[in-house]
């Protein structure tokens, strides 16, 4: 047995019990405790939280998700399933045809999603203070890449305009610093025509496509 004092401050009764973490005497105690009224309401103020931000989501505004939809048709992501859209470290599908292609026609190894840095010659201490003063990343991830002879090919889709593509031109000019080539092709293209983006893309790599 555990001798204990009730845990509600307007009890304070001492109690014998076989339980060692119980803190009340009874449960009238248990009910009545300040601590417990305490957590109630903390357990209130999340559960009004969570409906607030269910209230006011605007992705539940029918206005919202009309533009929503427009900014997704204009993209040509609409009707694309998940599984599709690549993401870090995983590309979407254009650039895993596009990868398969060029590997399966030139001994030139080719890379999915291959992360560049950008200032590969400092010492890691130095590293992003260089980068931030240029208003670099640490490294820019490409589409598809050969590292060995500092070859990028960059896949465009429909969102590649305005601000999109200022990023992009500044993208390439970092990495055209470190020497590499840089070459951007249309996802339509990728899509409709690969044979086509191949051959353009053996033209522009010229003799090192078969070394």
């Amino acid at each position: 047995m555990y001798q204990k004092i009730c845990a509600n401050p307007n009890c304070n009764k001492q109690f014998a019990t076989k339980k060692k973490v119980k803190k009340y005497c009874n449960r009238k105690c248990w009910q009545t405790s300040p601590q417990l009224a305490e957590r109630m309401t903390s357990l209130n103020k999340s559960e009004a939280m969570r409906q607030f931000k269910r209230d006011h989501n605007p992705a539940a505004c029918r206005q919202v998700q009309a533009k929503i939809r427009a900014t997704k048709k204009r993209n040509g992501s609409l009707h694309m399933p998940p599984k599709n859209r690549g993401g870090n470290g995983e590309g979407a599908m254009t650039e895993l045809t596009l990868a398969l292609l060029l590997n399966s026609s030139t001994k030139i190894k080719w890379q999915r999603e291959l992360p560049i840095p950008l200032a590969p010659h400092l010492p890691k201490g130095q590293k992003r203070a260089y980068t931030t003063s240029r208003g670099w990343p640490t490294c820019y991830k490409v589409d598809i890449a050969n590292r060995q002879r500092k070859i990028a090919i960059e896949i465009d889709g429909g969102s590649h305009r305005g601000v999109r593509k200022i990023q992009d031109k500044k993208k390439d000019l970092a990495l055209i610093q470190l020497g590499w080539k840089v070459l951007r092709v249309s996802k339509n293209d990728v899509i409709n025509n690969p044979l086509k983006v191949l051959s353009r893309i053996k033209t522009w790599v010229g003799d090192t496509w078969n070394p």
